[in-house]
């Protein structure tokens, strides 16, 4: 994203660059949790996409689209809100 004005207020920063993804530590406390229903190759199925792919979102190297992110939450039974937070600069 350029550098723009957007309701007044510039933004330098495209919005993934403001989103810091906890989806790692959300897995970890489920696995921690013994709650695991689904490994993480069936996950990378059941979102299709593949495991390669779901290991960089996990690491925070890709950030998923919108759907995915919707979809992720609706397997793993937690919000949105839990999976990324939204940091101001």
């Amino acid at each position: 994203m350029k550098d723009g004005e957007c309701n007044g207020v510039t933004h330098t920063l495209g919005v993934n660059e403001l989103l810091r993804s906890r989806i790692k530590s959300v897995i970890a406390a489920i696995e921690d949790e013994g709650n695991v229903k689904i490994n993480r190759q069936e996950l990378a199925a059941t979102l299709d996409i593949t495991p390669v792919y779901l290991s960089n979102i996990i690491s925070g190297k890709k950030v998923p689209n919108t759907e995915l992110v919707f979809k992720l939450a609706k397997i793993l039974e937690r919000k949105v809100d839990d999976l990324y937070i939204y940091e101001e600069e």
